[in-house]
């Protein structure tokens, strides 16, 4: 893998790089290898990654750090452990606030990625997960609304009990889950509120600070790296949002 790194280095100029494995951090000597690896061939390029919240230590984010990486995104999914049950995750809030607290300590910034509309969601939930973000306050939260539901998956039959589809029914294309425990409207209005209130927040769906002007002005200011690290650049570049959290 480091040998990749270095040839396309070398062969087009690149000096930053995403690892796309969902759990850079497992197996944990894989990834200490590779941080190693990359500290003694001083390839000086930058790097972010996937991580899961269950096995990070405070030691391999700091050689994460000194090899180059230059913030964790985490697959958290959820922000409430009655929510990260449903979802099927094996770790819990206590385990999201541990990470989220390493991450600070070893200077990197950090990403939850989370989903809002799974099954068992409520309006009470989906507040929690706003609640529970602001504690721990990651660099961005990036949320989509609605689960993707696939073929053969316990997501169709849950979609078919709760009259999200019929059985049978074709979803080739994108059909998307959202607990009928809440209104649908209801979820996009409380989303869209608490997300432009929060500076930290992106929304996809609902174009909430994930616009290409706002992505090219910063690049104008020579920022490198993800659109969610973006924001504490706006920050301090003083780039101002409009009604909408754009550029």
């Amino acid at each position: 893998m480091v040998d990749e790194m270095e040839e396309m280095t070398r062969t087009h100029g690149l000096d930053y790089f995403f690892f796309v494995d969902d759990i850079f951090n497992h197996p944990a000597k894989q990834a200490e290898d590779i941080c190693r690896e990359l500290i003694r061939r001083k390839l000086n390029v930058g790097w972010t990654c996937f991580a899961t919240p269950k096995s990070m230590t405070i030691e391999l984010l700091r050689l994460m750090k000194e090899a180059g990486c230059k913030g964790v995104e985490f697959g958290t999914d959820a922000a409430s452990d009655l929510m990260l049950r449903n979802m099927g995750k094996s770790f819990t809030k206590a385990d999201v606030r541990r990470v989220s607290a390493l991450c600070k300590e070893a200077g990197l910034p950090a990403a939850h990625y989370i989903i809002l509309g799974g099954p068992g969601e409520t309006e009470e939930t989906v507040k929690e997960a706003f609640e529970f973000m602001d504690e721990v306050d990651p660099r961005a939260v990036i949320a989509m609304i609605g689960v993707r539901v696939y073929p053969k998956t316990p997501l169709e039959q849950t979609s078919i009990d709760d009259g999200i589809i019929k059985a049978g029914q074709s979803i080739l294309d994108s059909t998307f889950y959202i607990s009928p425990l809440i209104d649908r409207e209801r979820l996009l209005s409380i989303v869209e509120t608490g997300a432009s209130e929060r500076r930290n927040w992106v929304v996809p769906a609902l174009d909430i600070r994930n616009s290409e002007e706002a992505m090219a002005a910063l690049r104008r200011f020579g920022h490198r790296g993800p659109l969610w690290d973006m924001l504490g650049e706006r920050r301090r570049t003083g780039i101002k949002e409009g009604a909408n959290g754009t550029a």
